[in-house]
Parts: C-alpha cells; structure tokens; sequence
C-alpha cells in the first residue's frame, strides 16, 4: 500500500488536525497523540505493529487515502473520465422550450427571442432522444430557458413522453431538473411538475427585496421578490427547492439578508441554498462586469458568507463532490442543450436560435463544418493535457472546471480552476465546526 497523492491534511485550532482526500472526499479529524501514527501509517503502512494500528488502515484504505502499490490514480481517473464522457454515458438533455422570459435580469448573457417549441421540433426531439437513448447507461433531463414555465403544457407534454421511452428502454431516469425564475411557480404548477417527475428545483435570488427588485423586474419594471417567495412556500410542499443567491462587489454584504428574509418565511429550513457568482460573460450589459468577482475573490468571499451562516446558527455549508465525468456534460459525447428552433448546443451559456456556436440540429443529420468545429472544441477539452492540472490536488473535485471557460482561457497550463482550489482548508474547518454543532445539539 501507499499514500494516495490527493492528501491534505487542514489544521484546526485546536491540536487535532483534518485528513482529507479529494478522491474520495473523505474527511477524519485526527487527534494530536495519533498524528505521528498516522503519518507513519501512511508512509509506511506494512508497519502496523496491533490491532488499533492495523484497524487504522483498514480505515484509511476504505477511504483511500492509502491505495494499491500498483494503482496509478491519475492514469484511473482519466481512464474513468474517458468512460463517462464517451462510453458509459447518460444521455443528458437541457431543454429550452422557449427562450423568452418574463423578465429584463440586466446581467442575462442569453440572446433571447420570443420563439416557442413548435410541433415539428418537438417531434424531432423525442425522435432524437428515443434514437440516443439505446445503449444509455440513464436519462438525465434539465429544463431551462429563457423562462420553462411560461411553456409548460410543452414541458409537462414532453416530460411524459421522455418517461415513456426511458421505462420501455429499460433507462433509468434521474429525478429531472428545472431552473426557473420562480415568478410562475405557483402551487398548481409545483404540483403539476411534481406529477411527471419535475422535481429538482432551482430559483435565483440576487438579494434582498430593493436589490433583487433592481436586478431581476419584470419587463415591464415591476419587483419579483415577494411574489417569489409567496410561490416557494406553496412550492416547497411538492418540490426539491434550492435557492440559487447571486453575489457581486456590490451585493455581498447583502447576502445574509436574503438569509434572513427565507427565515422570516419559515422556508430555510425547508429548501436548499448555496452562493454563487455573476459571471462576466461575453453577452453581460459592460456595467455589470466590473462588479463580478475573479474565482479566486469569489472563493475567499464564499468562506465569509459560510461563516457568517454559521455563526448565525443555520447549518448550511457546501461541501466538495467527485466530478469523475467533469465539471458538467457540456464535453460529453451524449450530452447536449436545445433551443426551441431545434438548434443543439454544448453548452448553456451558448444557446440561442442562431446557429453560430450550435453543434447541428433536431431537423438535419449533416452537421455543417463550423458546427463540427464547434463540436469539436468540446469533444478535445482536457484537463489531462494540462500540467497545472494534473499536478493540482483538487482535480478529481475539478476535471479542469468549467469547459467553456477554460477554452476561452486557452491556457497550455491549467484549465478554468473553481473555488476549491482556493479555500477547501477552510470550508472543510467550517464542515467541521458544523459536524461538531450537530453532535452538541442532534
């Protein structure tokens, strides 16, 4: 046996220390007396002399911390990798059946227009899902847009039928995904989605009320706060509800208050709630850039707005998962994004109806030669080819991170590096600080 390369031990302040493998994402506190023993251990596991010593790698084998002499973790990881993306795949499908929206986000990258599904592309669409799905190791289906739920008869219609063909494949299905504004979820359309499996959702808040009013009105200039949340408390009784809060520059001092207004409304102990950046992408209104943070600024400004949770009593913290297939579909073989007129995408932040950045189309076999070279870009993505990659200890929690990000970056070195690879010490302190609450108060 030997010691995995994806150890990291954190220091706590008291004298007990942190063990973790971003392999396995597992996590032991270490008290101080067994320190040395375990370092030993690790070094030298055939030196296990009883046996405690011999039940301590037992553990740390369990949790890969030591692994196989012969075993080569980052010839496994790409090998697993290449498996995921190209072989054994889900078929995964983003569904935009409208990419207009009822509101005006100042920050929206997308180039929106008022088109709709109709019913020839819906017809190509489960003609091309039925197709992909034979030899599927899953069906995995998000729905976005523009706005779904302004659609969704079209959603509910084509969910159904996506059923059908999973269940006559024998595919299983994953609890399928929305991501809406929330301004339409109200409890009739909560329950309805939840009738066809619709049941992961996601809602973005940009703040308080006067912030998130300013930010995210309606398109006729109208606020959207507390209509969303009077929907989320009827919604929550039919849905898994994560709350998506934007932060900048601007808003980051104001990210407890959307917090404290969830409380108020007796949901956030009921939904999820993580943080996330406003991203400075190409189509973003030029005032909102500035205000956006660098990874390495949003993962600083990501511990603070953990801590100040804690601190505040709710047990709300992000931890690190595996990203064995990579950071999201969008370098996939099977894994594709589609726009109303029928256009595919790799890509979210790409979908339009035009068909510059597209990878093909519901309505043709033949793939044009910008769209093939589009399609490769993605297919060509690897975080293997990049020494700061390969040599970093977050990369089985990474994969190179976002893909369209790293190529926009065409960097040699690394790809696009998430928040892990800036503060995992400290949020695994706040996981343990939350672990140690938890014990104290069950």
């Amino acid at each position: 046996m030997k010691a995995s390369r994806y150890n990291r031990w954190v220091d706590l302040p008291t004298s007990s220390r942190l063990l973790f493998n971003s392999r396995s994402a597992a996590l032991v506190e270490i008290d101080c007396d067994q320190i040395p023993v375990i370092r030993r251990l690790l070094d030298h596991p055939e030196s296990a002399a009883n046996a405690t010593e011999k039940e301590y790698v037992e553990g740390l084998t369990y949790g890969k911390f030591l692994i196989a002499d012969e075993a080569e973790e980052l010839v496994q990881m790409k090998a697993q990798n290449r498996l995921r993306r190209f072989h054994d795949a889900p078929l995964f499908l983003t569904i935009a059946p409208t990419l207009a929206c009822n509101f005006a986000c100042r920050y929206c990258y997308e180039n929106t227009g008022g088109k709709s599904m109709d019913a020839d592309t819906e017809r190509a669409l489960l003609d091309f899902a039925q197709k992909r799905l034979i030899g599927a190791s899953g069906l995995m289906v998000t729905w976005f847009g523009g706005e779904p739920t302004l659609c969704l008869p079209t959603v509910l219609r084509i969910q159904r039928r996506l059923a059908e063909f999973a269940s006559a494949q024998g595919v299983k299905m994953d609890p399928t995904g929305i991501v809406t504004n929330g301004y339409c979820l109200d409890r009739k359309a909560a329950e309805q989605l939840a009738s066809v499996g619709i049941v992961d959702t996601q809602v973005t808040l940009d703040g308080p009320p006067a912030i998130h009013d300013q930010r995210r009105p309606l398109r006729n200039g109208e606020g959207t706060f507390h209509r969303i949340i009077d929907n989320l408390r009827e919604a929550v009784d039919f849905l898994h509800i994560t709350v998506r809060i934007n932060v900048d520059h601007d808003s980051l001092s104001q990210a407890g208050d959307v917090m404290a207004e969830l409380d108020r409304a007796g949901l956030l102990s009921r939904l999820g709630v993580y943080f996330a950046p406003v991203m400075g992408t190409d189509g973003v209104c030029a005032d909102i850039v500035g205000r956006c943070f660098s990874g390495e600024q949003f993962a600083s400004a990501q511990v603070s707005l953990y801590q100040a949770l804690l601190d505040s009593g709710h047990n709300c913290i992000d931890y690190p998962t595996l990203a064995p297939a990579g950071h999201c579909g969008a370098d996939s073989a099977n894994a594709w994004v589609v726009a109303p007129n029928g256009l595919l995408f790799k890509c979210w932040e790409e979908l339009s109806l035009n068909p510059d950045k597209s990878v093909g189309s519901l309505h043709s076999d033949q793939i044009t030669s910008r769209q093939q070279a589009n399609l490769d870009r993605y297919m060509a993505w690897d975080a293997f080819d990049k020494p700061g990659c390969i040599g970093c200890d977050v990369l089985p929690l990474c994969m190179g991170g976002c893909p369209i990000q790293g190529i926009k970056k065409n960097s040699n070195l690394t790809g696009s590096c998430n928040s892990w690879k800036y503060n995992l010490g400290d949020m695994l302190k706040l996981r343990y600080l939350l672990e140690n609450r938890k014990e104290v108060n069950p």
